[in-house]
This record gives structure tokens, C-alpha cells and sequence, in this order.
């Protein structure tokens, strides 16, 4: 394994590690989301709420996977023969994808909600339900 590998775990490693401490204070306080009357009813909400309750354990897996992968030498996506650059870049990003992949949920269910509740945990709260109401619309703003 080369520097470049070697040191893309250990700073995924710390990536993730921040990470997962960062997010402890999110999953903590992540109930309050359900303070609004009718958001427990609210799909997109509870989405939501899970989303954020996965931060940890992504989290986690990220630091199993850097340090597995430090300590018993695993030879990741890039070949020997990659510029030290790319190597560095796709250990980076495998060590990093669970993380990656819980953003990405947080992300979608800000839009979600956003978009299907007007910016509103509760669903109809202070906003008109859009006219055209497919089946997920409906089931966010508590229709069904």
C-alpha cells in the first residue's frame, strides 16, 4: 500500500470520527422534530427523523472501514499503478460512502418536506396543499 492509500484512511477515519461526534447532538435533539401537531402522521417527517438517527451508525461503518482497512492492509479500488492522487481520492471515498449516503437521505427528506409540506414539519400547517396531488403528496400532507 502506498502513502497516499495510507493516509486517505487515516483522514477518513477523522472524517468520520467528527463526524459521528457532530451528529450525536443532531440525533438528541432529532425528537423534537415531532413537537408540531401532526407531524407524527407526516411521512416525509418521519423520514426525516430517521435519516438523522442513521448519522451514527454511518458514522461507524466509516471508522470500521478506515481502520480495517489500515490495519489489515486491504487493498482498495485503485491499482498499485494509479497516480498517488487517484488513489488517494477512491480510498477516500470508499472509507467516506456511508456517510456520504446518509447526507444524501437527510438531504432528500429536507426536500421532501420542503417541497411536499411547504417548508413545514406538519403537514398543512400554515401552507396550501399543492393542487396536484399524486399519492405521495397526499400520504405527507396526511390525506389519506
Amino acid at each position: 500500500m502506498t502513502v497516499a492509500v495510507n493516509l486517505a484512511e487515516v483522514l477518513g477515519g477523522v472524517l468520520a470520527l467528527a463526524y459521528t461526534a457532530a451528529a450525536v447532538p443532531c440525533v438528541v435533539f432529532s425528537p423534537m422534530i415531532f413537537d408540531s401537531p401532526g407531524s407524527a402522521k407526516s411521512m416525509c417527517t418521519c423520514l426525516l427523523f430517521l435519516a438523522i438517527l442513521a448519522a451514527p451508525i454511518c458514522g461507524g461503518v466509516s471508522i470500521f472501514l478506515s481502520a480495517s482497512r489500515l490495519l489489515f492492509g486491504v487493498v482498495g479500488p485503485a491499482d498499485a499503478s494509479a497516480a498517488p492522487l487517484a488513489a488517494f481520492g477512491a480510498e477516500l471515498l470508499v472509507v467516506l460512502t456511508p456517510m456520504l449516503g446518509q447526507m444524501l437521505a437527510v438531504a432528500v427528506a429536507l426536500a421532501l418536506i420542503q417541497v411536499l409540506q411547504g417548508g413545514s414539519f406538519s403537514p398543512g400547517q400554515g401552507v396550501e396543499a399543492p393542487r396536484h396531488h399524486t399519492g405521495a403528496a397526499k400520504r405527507c400532507w396526511g390525506e389519506e
